[in-house]
Formats: structure tokens, C-alpha cells, sequence
């Protein structure tokens, strides 16, 4: 007997989803899943007819297997930002980085790449499509009034096309900044494919305008970036 890919993706589709302890380790935030269901086959001493109606089945004997999956949602992030030295301070305009946001369901993976400060990169291993929130959190209040981190109002983002915000140290300690990154908790089929089924938000842009009136450094200009993983 062959079970096709269709009824595993129905099963898939009724099982009961139970999430284990989220792990953070290094850069990469993750929670181990389990999926279960359970499929019942019945026999009937009319073995030779070609089909039975449900109701006229008299049953022998049933047996039942358990269809448990076992996955993980893993999100590798970048630690840090940063936006040079040399032009933040000497025109009009404003410095803009995007992070690259990349959703991958293979069954095999490379070690999660988060790109560099200057080209950070989101990498999210959702095999089974499960629903999950990505949060980044408000810079904290540093002494410095005049890095342009942390200037009020002075750091924005924007999701997708929107318009760009303020991620600044006018709130208060321990706020995140709610989807940056998310996926429907919609259960997934099986069948579902990520290209079908795109993310709700792709693209995290992050501005810092130029101003004459920054603390002249001969380091970066580099800030730390906090996250947060809730299903």
C-alpha cells in the first residue's frame, strides 16, 4: 500500500501542533515542532469486493498508525548594524540599508549566512510554513547624545514600502517593533509552496539621514540589533 503525498498532506493539514522550549543560541533563535495525527484502517470479511459503502462495512478488525513530524522554525539573525564613517556627517540625504530576508524549506540546509554589518541578512528555515512573529527591538538610551543611533527620532525603518518610522530611545526600555517579519498562522498544507505562499513581510529597509552635527569617530557607526521570536 502506498500512501499518497495528498492524504499525508490532509493528515498534515488535521494534525495537532505542539511547540518545544525556544532555544536561542549564538545568533540564531529557534523552536523544535511536533505534529501528530493518526490514521485508523479497517478490515471486513468482504476482502474480495472492489469497494464497500461506509455503511455497509462490517468491521473485523482495525489497526492505526500515528503520524507524528518533527521539524524545527529556525531564524539566524545579524547581531549588529553599521553605516560607515566618512559620509554621515557631510551632506544632505541619508544612508539606507536593507536587510535581505531569505525563507528556505529544504530538507537539507547550509549554515545560515547573516551577511555582514553593512549587508545584514535575515535566514528563516520554516519547513512546515508555521506561523511565527519576528520582533526587533527599540535601540536603548546611550549617553552619547550626539551618535546618530541614538538621537530621537533620528533611526527609522520601514517594512516593505511603507513609510520609513523612528526605531529611537523615545521608548521605553524592552518595546519591540511588532512584524518585522511574519507568517500567517494559517495551517499549511503539505503541498504549499513557498512561492506560492510568500511571506506577509519581505523587505526590512533601516535610515540614518546625514547630519553635520554627529560625534566625529574614526570608528563605524554601528548599533546593536535585538530580536525576538514568538509563534
Amino acid at each position: 500500500m502506498t500512501l499518497k503525498e495528498s492524504l499525508l498532506a490532509d493528515l498534515n493539514n488535521q494534525t495537532k501542533a505542539t511547540a518545544g522550549t525556544m532555544k536561542t543560541e549564538a545568533q540564531k533563535i529557534s523552536y523544535p515542532l511536533t505534529k501528530t495525527s493518526g490514521i485508523e484502517f479497517a478490515t471486513t470479511a468482504d476482502a474480495k469486493a472492489a469497494t464497500i459503502a461506509a455503511d455497509k462495512i462490517e468491521t473485523t478488525a482495525t489497526f492505526k498508525f500515528t503520524l507524528q513530524i518533527d521539524a524545527s522554525l529556525e531564524v539566524t539573525v545579524p547581531a549588529k548594524i553599521s553605516f560607515g564613517t566618512d559620509i554621515l556627517g557631510n551632506s544632505s540625504g541619508e544612508a539606507t540599508r536593507t536587510v535581505a530576508i531569505n525563507e528556505i524549506q529544504l530538507t537539507q540546509k547550509t549554515v545560515a549566512d547573516t551577511g555582514t554589518p553593512e549587508e545584514p541578512k535575515v535566514v528563516v528555515y520554516n519547513p512546515l510554513l508555521s506561523g511565527f512573529n519576528l520582533k526587533l527591538a527599540y535601540l536603548d538610551a546611550n549617553t552619547t547624545s550626539e551618535n546618530p543611533f541614538f538621537i530621537t527620532n533620528n533611526f527609522k525603518y520601514n517594512i516593505n514600502t511603507a513609510a520609513p518610522v523612528p526605531l529611537a530611545p523615545d521608548k521605553s526600555d524592552g518595546e519591540w517593533i511588532d512584524g518585522i517579519l511574519k507568517r500567517d498562522t494559517t495551517p499549511q498544507s503539505l503541498e504549499t509552496k513557498m512561492s506560492n505562499n510568500p511571506l506577509k513581510s519581505s523587505s526590512l529597509q533601516l535610515h540614518l539621514p546625514y547630519r553635520n552635527d554627529y560625534k566625529v569617530s574614526s570608528n563605524a557607526y554601528t548599533a546593536p540589533m535585538g530580536w525576538q521570536l514568538t509563534l
